[in-house]
């Protein structure tokens, strides 16, 4: 009986074995044939933009490697967290990609209070395609030919410049708070609706700096319409020679924007092998690095998973987005950190006290007494009045029905006071005060009684 139920065991564990070995032969299989249908690259920027052309780059490049359609999906909107979230919620089979950039998995997520991704838990980072590197620049007009004399001069003369960024929240923005925060500077920001909104105004020296990408600040550059001072990134960049970083001046200042390939959280790690070696080798082709530079962008060294997994990682509490973030922290709180700003916040804080204290008592600003309690009367003689006007101003055969009391209703007129009797002895009729009102009848005025004959009042002729 024992050998019977041991030899049962041994049976069902080894269908167990099989069942499980036949269940995931068919995954194995279909990680190793992927791509076997086109595959989505989310883009959470509109059709046009730098992030985009950078996609659709990369996803013919792929296709033609990898026999099948890379199709570019344009989904902008939340600050680029809309397309992220499609992204975070398809299904981990390697279909559907984002094309992520800084902004999609660091800025964003800091910015809003409830971001619907988590940047390190939501994907798997896939390779680094490509940084941007930002351009320091400022109006010829401007009294400062280099960083240093910059930060000089807007020490000098605090809250007197500008600086537009395009948009509160973008990278060119949240660069210059960073400067601001690191060295305490104060200097106004005017965001504008875009790069092509903010450089006529720099040019004309209606804002006197900012941060601008090399698309835009080379070209204004090499015709020497604007001033360089320095970039935002710590390396030197290849793009226009002798540009100092700014952290030749500012220590530890290295900030730049960067684009990536990611999929979806638990999707099969030979997928994400796969397409990150394809990546890799494109990136090593000096026909997609002459591409990048066309596009304005630095050409980053290929990025393993990992690599790229360390960088995303990095850039969280850098932005102070994380677990242990405060309801209203991220960027917001790492810009307002710096001392000149804790300056202005107590100088508000001193303002708002004094508008709510109260005023003292003098000669020229003395409290109204308490007005007195509501009067009835005051109210109908107002009604009355506002009345008389409107019976004023209408047609005359609409007076008697615009006009309506708003006070109590007035008694009903009196009854005649004089009646007329018919006397049959004398046969006539004579008026006779009527018996509740014994006094003289009431004349009419400018006439009187003059009206009425003579015989009706009793009087002899004469």
């Amino acid at each position: 009986m024992m050998r019977t139920r041991h030899a049962l065991h041994v049976v069902l564990a080894s269908l167990a074995v099989a069942g499980v070995a036949l269940t995931a032969a068919p995954a194995a299989i279909a990680q190793q044939d992927w791509p076997s249908r086109p595959v989505r690259i989310v883009v959470p920027y509109p059709p046009g933009a730098l992030t985009d052309l950078l996609a659709r780059a990369i996803g013919d490049r792929l296709g033609t490697a990898m026999k099948q359609p890379f199709v570019i999906e344009n989904k902008p909107g939340a600050g680029t967290l809309l397309g992220a979230e499609v992204v975070a919620k398809s299904a981990p089979d390697g279909y559907t990609l984002l094309m992520a950039t800084s902004t999609t998995l660091g800025i964003s997520p800091a910015l809003y209070k409830s971001s619907p991704i988590d940047p390190v838990r939501d994907f798997a980072p896939v390779s680094q395609v490509g940084s941007v590197n930002f351009f320091l620049i400022a109006n010829p007009a401007f009294p400062a030919k280099t960083v240093g004399e910059a930060i000089e001069a807007i020490r000098r003369n605090p809250g007197k410049f500008n600086y537009a960024s395009v948009g509160s929240g973008s990278p060119h923005h949240l660069f210059m708070e960073a400067l601001k925060a690191e060295l305490g500077l104060t200097i106004q920001h005017v965001p504008y609706k875009g790069t092509q909104a903010a450089i006529p105004d720099l040019l004309a020296g209606g804002v006197q700096m900012m941060f601008a990408d090399a698309t835009v600040a080379v070209p204004n550059i090499q015709a020497g319409k604007v001033t360089p001072l320095g970039t935002s990134s710590a390396k030197p960049t290849t793009l226009v020679p002798g540009v100092p970083p700014i952290a030749a001046t500012v220590k530890g200042f290295d900030w730049e924007a960067w684009q990536g390939i990611v999929a979806p959280a638990a999707t099969p790690p030979a997928i994400v092998a796969k397409l990150a070696a394809e990546l890799q080798r494109i990136q090593s082709t000096p026909e997609f690095r002459e591409q990048l530079r066309k596009f304005g962008m630095e050409s980053a060294p290929p990025h393993t998973p990992a690599e790229f997994a360390a960088i995303v990682a990095a850039e969280q509490p850098r932005l102070g987005n994380g677990r242990s973030r405060a309801p209203h922290s991220g960027c917001e709180r790492s810009i307002s950190s710096s001392p000149g700003s804790d300056a202005r916040a107590g100088a508000r804080a001193r303002r708002r006290a004094a508008r709510r204290a109260p005023r003292p008592l003098s000669t020229t600003n003395r409290r109204l007494p308490r007005p007195p309690a509501h009067d009835e009367s005051r109210d109908r003689r107002a009604h009355a009045r506002a009345d008389r006007c409107l019976v004023r101003a209408a047609p005359r055969a609409r007076r008697a029905a615009l006009f309506r009391p708003r006070g109590p209703r007035r008694p009903a007129r009196d009854p005649p006071r004089w009646r007329a009797v018919h006397d049959a002895g004398a046969g006539d009729v004579r008026l006779r005060p009527a018996p509740e009102d014994d006094g003289p009848p009431r004349r009419r005025r400018g006439r009187g009684l003059a009206h009425l004959p003579e015989r009706l009042l009793g009087r002899p002729r004469r």
